[in-house]
């Protein structure tokens, strides 16, 4: 159990790490794919994870350690209950694009804004997000079942 736990630790660490824990502005070459309407809320534990910064980024398929693509002009935030709404103003690069959220920062309620939270949820294709992830909860569950 303890080695199990080890290795999720250590993998978590690495895919921020690569990631560098903060949006990157790439530019975008699209198949004009509408992106869908999402909404959600974000958990810290049991606590709702208010004012934090939610993206929605393309997995790059050029090559190993390119920086994923973001879909957002500029993120949504998380209000009261850690609700979000993304109302799908962005464009998939394909209809086949791998697409993902990511959360950073906010307030787990437990005493102030934690610049250091940053979970993630996968969403799969962003053809079929429509179809099979109109609400996503994000929280320690779904950032280790996307990395």
């Amino acid at each position: 159990m303890r080695t199990s736990l080890g290795v999720v630790t250590l993998s978590c660490a690495l895919l921020f790490a690569g990631c560098s824990g903060v949006p990157v502005s790439n530019t975008i070459q699209t198949d004009g794919s509408q992106g869908t309407k999402l909404s959600g809320k974000v958990y810290g534990g049991q606590q709702p994870i208010v004012g934090a910064s939610v993206y929605v980024y393309a997995a790059n398929t050029t090559g190993y350690g390119a920086a994923s693509l973001p879909l957002l002009s500029s993120p949504a935030t998380t209000g009261t209950g850690g609700t979000f709404n993304i109302s799908g103003d962005y464009t998939c690069p394909s209809s086949s694009s791998q697409v993902y959220l990511y959360v950073v920062g906010g307030d787990p309620g437990d005493g102030g804004t934690n610049s250091a939270v940053g979970l993630l949820a996968g969403l799969g294709s962003c053809g079929t997000v429509a179809s099979s992830k109109p609400y996503v909860v994000v929280n320690e569950v779904s950032t280790i079942a996307t990395a």
